[in-house]
């Protein structure tokens, strides 16, 4: 079966063109040694983690054991190892035809016509390998694999006859060289920091040597063009260390980076270092501690993200750490503000990870999506690129990112601009600037969605009367309205509706103008919420899903001020004598006090009856208590808490009109003001946002 742990050798880095650069001399020239001469040197060079070395021998010996399938399997797995999908394709298939009681070698040549991009071939490979099931009976076993593969296939072929309208570049010889590139960082549209090895040849070296270091580079952008690169001139891009991922907190004021070396073992051990930055001044790198950089352990490729909620920095990373999934997996950790310190990681769970490798995060967040290459899951091949909505430790399930951005082979280092429109990634795909076989190693390319529309919202939040508020005409003011008393200080959160979550994408504050924006994304449902203290909360709902050209939409809101009094509800009617609410009073407590209580969930509240004087005074006080509490009851029934309504009938006590004029005759119009109901503010406590950082 597949071996996903093939991808360890290059995530350490980030690369996996740049392994062999570390050597065992001068080596003699391979036509002149006998076959044992040739497997000793290359499966010591493979020992050291030499892999050009180890092909380059390793290929000669297989030529002169032909007919040894294992030897055809293994130089397969050299090739593989190197990304070399023709040459590894070809010598699985050999080894397979050289002993086809083993189908390990056929299933794994199909897997590599996958991978050189002939889905319709291998599809149809695998639909004739179930045919040799039967006719060589193998494990059946072997049938549930294929099953699994097959349909792969058609989830990659789906994806490339639903593929994205997107311009897709190669970044160009003055960036990509014939080593790989990676950790793309963009700074607006024409600055570029990216890790590298400039090296435009393979070269060998001896172990005790000094070689050369992966470095962060830097390319601006010129009339579409990217300039050559250069050394990034900050002060810790340099020494015996590896430099070859980086991230930076959205504010700026924080780096995070992973630096590499060989350990004792000549194995590649990795670290995460952060910098902090203040007044474009870099401060001394400084290791993260213990509980995050552990040992025996690979940790590397960083992304900072930020709560909004705690103001504190997120960082999300990639580990093969135990109490994982499998492989390796994304964690995070978080700085905790009050303890002044990176606590304990966790990782990320299964609807992130999988049982292959999740490499690569990114984290957007004005989308609050993480971007990630996995290969746990079924998709184009190899490394696909998948998002994720959500953060810390509530994420939906993962989609793919789709074709052409995810090809056949390996795609990671997802990065966008600010614009979300367009970003970077990097793939091993042919056509680029490659070494020793057309997929062998990772260049950087940049994309540009062609399809994103803009759905934009702008309005003003005013000082409304609370009659006004708690009819429900909060959300339903025209730009005339909007003449004085705009409210600055309403903090506006935008919360995206997504997979059961409410997903806060975005806060911001309005200004002394009240005037506030909002842009969203299509093919979702929104819901944004105003609130400032001592005023009632107001929220707008937004569906993008049936807007297919890019608009501007304009929604002004009134907030009410929390006042001590009671406020008369109108339109609360009942039947005659009775207690029963009438269907238009139901729909005006929709629309009203319920929405109210809805957008205040701290709010307990006092809702009250009153009565004209005809009639007994006990049969009218009995009379309100009823119809007060068929309030509460109907707006129980609808979800709200019994324990924040207390129902209060007052009887003909509190009249607030006469009921008669002052010659004694009957006033209908006073006894109309009596028969109402009233809402009064109780308390308005405090609701706590669950805590997404305990389980």
């Amino acid at each position: 079966m597949i071996d996903t742990k093939r991808y360890i050798s290059f995530v350490i880095l980030g690369v996996l063109c740049l392994l062999s650069t570390v050597s065992m001399g001068q080596l003699a020239e391979p036509s002149q040694l006998s076959a044992g001469k040739l497997k000793k040197i290359a499966l010591n060079a493979e020992r050291y983690g030499d892999k050009y070395t180890a092909l380059a021998y390793y290929e000669y010996y297989a030529k002169k054991k032909g007919d040894d399938a294992s030897v055809q399997y293994h130089l397969g797995e050299l090739q593989e190892s190197l990304r070399d999908y023709k040459g590894a394709s070809e010598s699985y298939l050999r080894a397979y035809e050289l002993n086809d009681k083993d189908p390990q070698g056929l299933y794994d040549h199909i897997r590599m016509v996958k991978m050189t991009g002939a889905i319709d071939s291998a599809k149809a490979k695998y639909e004739n390998f179930n045919d040799i099931l039967r006719k060589k009976r193998y494990s059946s076993t072997w049938r549930r694999v294929l099953k699994t593969e097959i349909a792969s296939c058609d989830t990659a072929l789906g994806l490339m006859a639903d593929s994205l309208d997107v311009e897709i570049k190669n970044l160009g010889a003055n960036v990509n060289g014939p080593h790989a590139e990676f950790s793309p960082m963009p700074f607006g549209d024409s600055v570029l920091v990216y890790g590298a090895l400039k090296e435009n040849e393979i070269k060998y070296y001896r172990l005790d040597s000094a070689t050369t270091r992966r470095r962060f580079y830097i390319s601006t952008k010129e009339d579409e063009v990217w300039n050559e690169a250069q050394l990034w001139d900050v002060p810790f891009n340099q020494g015996e260390k590896h430099l070859v991922n980086g991230s930076y907190s959205a504010d700026g004021s924080l780096f995070v980076f992973t630096r590499c070396f060989e350990n004792w073992k000549n194995e590649m051990t990795c670290e995460l270092w952060q910098v902090e930055i203040e007044n474009d001044q870099w401060g001394t790198p400084e290791r993260l501690p213990d509980n995050i950089n552990l040992e025996e352990t690979i940790i590397t490729q960083p992304a900072l993200a930020f709560d909004q909620r705690k103001e504190q920095h997120i960082l999300y990373y990639s580990s093969n750490q135990d109490r994982g999934q499998g492989g390796m997996d994304i964690w995070y950790t978080y700085f905790d503000k009050r303890r002044k310190e990176w606590r304990p990681p966790r990782n990320l769970g299964r609807r992130v990870n999988g049982e292959g490798d999740e490499i690569t995060p990114f984290y957007n967040d004005a989308e609050k999506k993480l971007y990630y290459s996995s290969s746990s899951f079924t998709g184009m091949g190899g490394l696909d690129i998948y998002s994720s909505r959500g953060e810390i430790k509530r994420f939906a399930k993962p989609i793919n990112v789709g074709y052409p951005i995810n090809s056949s082979v390996d795609d990671f280092y997802f990065a966008l601009r600010d614009d979300r429109e367009s970003g970077f990634f990097v793939s091993n795909r042919a056509g680029g600037y490659q070494m020793i076989n057309e997929t062998c190693c990772d260049d950087i390319y940049e994309f540009r969605r062609l399809d994103i529309i803009h759905i934009e919202m702008e309005g003003f939040v005013m000082n409304v009367e609370d009659e006004e508020y708690l009819r429900g005409d909060g959300d339903k003011l025209d730009s005339d309205a909007f003449s004085t008393d705009m409210l600055d200080g309403v903090e506006v959160s935008i919360f995206m509706l997504e997979d059961g979550n409410e997903v806060l994408m975005d806060k911001m504050t309005t200004g002394g103008d009240g005037k506030f924006f909002v842009d969203f994304e299509p093919g979702k449902e929104y819901k944004v919420v105003l609130a400032r203290d001592g005023f009632y909360s107001n929220h707008i709902e937004i569906d993008t899903r049936d807007y297919t050209e890019s608009v501007l939409l304009v929604q002004n809101v009134g907030l009410s001020e929390i006042s001590d009094g009671s406020v008369v509800l109108e339109n609360i009617l009942y039947d005659f004598n009775s207690a029963e609410l009438t269907s238009e009073s139901k729909a005006t407590i929709d629309k009203g006090i319920y929405s109210t209580l809805i957008e205040n969930p701290g709010l307990v509240v006092e809702i009250s009856s009153h009565t004209d004087n005809k009639g007994e005074k006990a049969y009218n006080l009995n009379l309100s208590q009823d119809r007060a509490q068929s309030v509460v009851d109907y707006l129980t029934g609808k979800g709200i808490n019994s324990d924040r309504m207390i129902p209060k009938g007052y009887g003909e006590t509190q009249p607030i009109a006469e009921n008669a004029n002052p010659d004694g005759s009957d006033n209908p119009d006073g006894r109309a003001l009596n028969r109402r109901t009233e809402f009064k503010i109780l308390d308005n406590k405090v609701v706590e946002e669950e805590d997404l950082y305990e389980d």
